[in-house]
C-alpha cells in the first residue's frame, strides 16, 4: 500500500519589478539569497531551474504566488511537485503568467507616430513547464528533465509561442553539501531561446544555515555570464538572508536581503533586492517579495535539508 503524505506549501504574495525571464517559481527565500537555487534540494524552484534536484528529497509540495511591480506589471504562478507517491519517479508542474509595460526598445518603435499619441507596449506571457526526475542513487544522485511552452501576446510583436527543454543533475555529496548542474534550452523551439549552462554549490546545516554560489553562461549573449552568491543564518525560529547577483543582460548587479520566521507547520518569508547596474531592467526600482509557506514534515526518514 502506497503511503500518502500530503502537504500544502508556499502560498505566496509578493511585490516586484517584472523580469524578462518569468518562467521561474522561486520564492522570497531565493530572492533574499541573491536568486541562488541551482543546488537547493528542497525547493519547488527545481522544476524550472534545475529538475535534477527534485529526486533528492521526498515531499509533496504546492507553491503559488503573485507579484505586482512599479513598472506597471503583474506576475502570478503556481507549481506542484509529487515526491512521495513513488520511490522511482518525481513529477512537477509549474504555470506562470505575466503582464507588464516595459520601456519601448528601438526595435519596437513604429515607422511613424501621431504627435501626442501614446504607443501601447503591453507584454503578456503564459508559461507552462512539466518536469520529471529519477534517482540514480537514492537520496544522493538525481537526473531530471523539463519541457516548457511559452505563449505571448504583445502589443508590438503580436502573438506567438516558444519552447525549450532543460536537463539537470543533482548531487548530494554529503548530508551538508549539494551540487547542481543544468543545461538550459537544449532543444529550443525558436531562435530566441539561447543555449546555456548553470551550476551551483550549496553548503547547509538545518541548525546553522546555508551558503550557495551559482554561476551561469548563455551562449551567443554579449553579456552572458551570471553569478549569484547567497547566505542564510538560522537564529532560533528566524532565518536571516543576504545575497549578491550579477546579470548584465537584465538588472546588471543587485544586492538582496530578507528574513523568514519558521514554525511547526510553515513559515513567513520576505525578500528584497536593489538593482545597482545598467542592464535592460535596471532602474525599475526595488524588488520586494512576500511568501507564506505551509508544510507538513517529511516522513521518509531522510536528514532535514
Amino acid at each position: 500500500m502506497v503511503r500518502k503524505h500530503i502537504s500544502l506549501a508556499l502560498i505566496a504574495l509578493f511585490i516586484s519589478t517584472p523580469s524578462l525571464a518569468e518562467e521561474d517559481v522561486t520564492g522570497a527565500n531565493v530572492l533574499g539569497m541573491g536568486g541562488v537555487s541551482a543546488a537547493s534540494v528542497s525547493d519547488n524552484a527545481a522544476i524550472t531551474v534545475n529538475p535534477g534536484l527534485m529526486a533528492l528529497s521526498r515531499r509533496y509540495l504546492f507553491h503559488g504566488h503573485f507579484k505586482f511591480g512599479p513598472a506597471g506589471g503583474a506576475h502570478w504562478a503556481a507549481s506542484a511537485m509529487d515526491g512521495q507517491t513513488s520511490k522511482f519517479l518525481w513529477l512537477g508542474i509549474a504555470y506562470s503568467g505575466d503582464i507588464y509595460n516595459p520601456a519601448l526598445q528601438t526595435s519596437e518603435l513604429p515607422g511613424w507616430t501621431i504627435p501626442g499619441e501614446d504607443i501601447e507596449n503591453t507584454k503578456r506571457f503564459h508559461d507552462v513547464t512539466l518536469a520529471l526526475a529519477v534517482p540514480l542513487i537514492p537520496e544522493r544522485l538525481s537526473l531530471g528533465v523539463n519541457g516548457g511552452l511559452s505563449f505571448h501576446n504583445h502589443d508590438r510583436q503580436g502573438k506567438g509561442n516558444t519552447g525549450n527543454t532543460d536537463v539537470g543533475l543533482g548531487i548530494l555529496a554529503t548530508d551538508w553539501l549539494s551540487i547542481g548542474l543544468a543545461g538550459e534550452n537544449l532543444l529550443p523551439l525558436s531562435g530566441n531561446r539561447t543555449l546555456g549552462a548553470l551550476a551551483g554549490v550549496r553548503v547547509f546545516n538545518p541548525e546553522i544555515g546555508a551558503f550557495e554560489i551559482d554561476g551561469g553562461y548563455q551562449h551567443l549573449k554579449s553579456k552572458g555570464v551570471t553569478l549569484g552568491v547567497g547566505g542564510e543564518k538560522n537564529a532560533g525560529i528566524a532565518r536571516l538572508r543576504l545575497g549578491y547577483d550579477i546579470d548584465l543582460n537584465t538588472v546588471g548587479q543587485s544586492v538582496s536581503w530578507g528574513f523568514g520566521l519558521v514554525g511547526e507547520g510553515g513559515s513567513f518569508e520576505y525578500g528584497m533586492a536593489l538593482p545597482l547596474g545598467a542592464g535592460e531592467l535596471a532602474g525599475g526600482g526595488m524588488i520586494n517579495q512576500l511568501s507564506i509557506h505551509l508544510h507538513a514534515p517529511d516522513t521518509s526518514g531522510a536528514p532535514p535539508r
